[in-house]
């Protein structure tokens, strides 16, 4: 089973559900362009990738090979891209713009949700 790295926010509060939040006003499709350009070299990417990559090695002991790991709601695909270099790394956004950017970074992507991809529902997960 691939490790998980999950970059889009998950959350329920009584009857605020993102999910349907994000179904009823999805991003902007200027702010997708925006993100793909900053998230190479804005200090605040740069950290949040260094931060996951360093957790990441703790958290994966060695084996040989490349370890698969997925990155849930991978937007752009900046992470992706960096994840590629050092595992069997593919992502899954709902977004088909954002996968369409992510794309672009030659990365393995593919649009539609994590519990859709990964057999949620026959309990793989």
């Amino acid at each position: 089973m691939p490790a998980v790295i999950t970059t889009a926010a998950r959350c329920t509060f009584r009857s605020w559900s993102y999910r349907a939040y994000t179904s009823a006003y999805p991003m902007e499709a200027y702010l997708y362009s925006e993100m793909f350009k900053l998230e190479r070299d804005h200090w605040w990417f740069s950290a949040k990738h260094r931060i996951v990559l360093t957790l990441l090695r703790r958290a994966l002991t060695a084996r040989p090979g490349k370890q698969r790991v997925a990155d849930l709601g991978c937007g752009c695909g900046r992470m992706l891209q960096l994840l590629a270099d050092r595992y069997d790394a593919t992502g899954v956004d709902a977004s088909p713009l954002a996968v369409e950017f992510a794309k672009e970074r030659h990365v393995k992507v593919v649009q539609g949700t994590a519990a859709r991809q990964s057999g949620a529902r026959s309990g793989n997960v």
